[in-house]
């Protein structure tokens, strides 16, 4: 992204914005705190520990918080920043983290709709007084996300590598490599991952329906 881009970027939100962002918060912190779900991947196999008790609210908190605080400052921050667009990982790591550190059901919600706020009304406070500085680190900043979302794009690869064999893998590799190169030069305003990522998620879900299928109708047969 250019520097005037950057300088551009606003995060502006109508009122049903919003309202929809401090609910969400809320919401996410929530289903955090009662153990129902969380945004974070790796955070999830540590939550069976603490619904069966073996670890404590304190102990998860801080595992939540070290698998989230890379994303949130190295990557979710920097994108909002720089880009002026709210993401997943500024939104809804942290109401994972609030709503296991909350010791109580209702206080789960009312912080992770207080972080929501924040989200919405302090951002762009932020964001223009980060531009009155005399320096342009959010050009910087956002250059800090750039190979962790290239790397996410290899994600469909590799889970269509352990689960289908190498040459499938191998073959998700090389397509997702040509789509890469063919959105530089074709689109060199998208971004260059985006249309990669979504071919390898789509040759992922094909395989999996199509093995289901082909079970299925050995199942049947048998």
């Amino acid at each position: 992204m250019s520097t005037t881009l950057a300088a551009g970027a606003g995060l502006d939100f109508t009122l049903a914005q919003q309202l929809t962002v401090i609910a969400l918060c809320a919401l996410t912190a929530y289903i955090s705190h009662m153990a129902l779900a969380v945004f974070n991947d790796g955070v999830r196999p540590f939550m069976l520990d603490f619904i069966q008790g073996r670890t404590t609210r304190s102990a998860t908190t801080a595992v939540s918080f070290g698998l989230s605080a890379g994303f949130i400052f190295g990557l979710g921050a920097p994108m909002a920043l720089s880009t002026g667009v709210l993401n997943p990982w500024l939104v809804f790591l942290p109401t994972d983290i609030l709503g296991i550190l909350a010791p109580k059901k209702w206080l789960a919600p009312l912080l992770g709709g207080a972080w929501g706020a924040v989200v919405v009304f302090g951002l762009n406070g932020a964001n223009n007084v980060a531009h009155d500085l005399p320096v342009d680190f959010l050009t910087a900043m956002q250059q800090m996300s750039t190979p962790i979302l290239f790397l996410f794009t290899l994600f469909p690869v590799l889970a269509i590598t352990k689960q289908f064999g190498r040459r499938w893998g191998g073959v998700a590799g090389v397509l997702e490599l040509a789509l890469v190169v063919m959105t530089m030069k074709l689109w060199p305003n998208m971004f260059a991952g985006a249309l990669a990522m979504a071919a390898g998620v789509l040759m992922l879900i094909g395989l999996a329906v199509s093995k289901d299928i082909r079970q299925r109708r050995a199942d049947r047969a048998a």
